[in-house]
């Protein structure tokens, strides 16, 4: 009879899963507020801060490929 070593299962997925979640919801959120209260001055903001939740999450696909988690360890 052999033992198997047991190996813990990286949370990568879940946490990737969560970035984007997040993401997408404030994102959807951002652009509620600009077609409830659209103004030229929130243009700029809304399309800064679409560009940051992609970069967010473009960071966090990154990290998961090369490290296999969001956290590094």
């Amino acid at each position: 009879m052999t033992s198997e070593p047991i190996s813990q299962a990286d949370a990568g997925g879940t946490g990737l899963l969560l970035v984007v979640s997040i993401a997408t919801i404030l994102v959807v959120v951002a652009e509620g507020f600009f077609i409830a209260f659209a103004s030229w001055w929130m243009l700029p903001l809304l399309i800064l801060g679409i560009v940051l939740m992609v970069g967010l999450v473009i960071g966090a696909v990154m990290r998961t490929i090369d490290d296999g988690t969001l956290s590094g360890h």
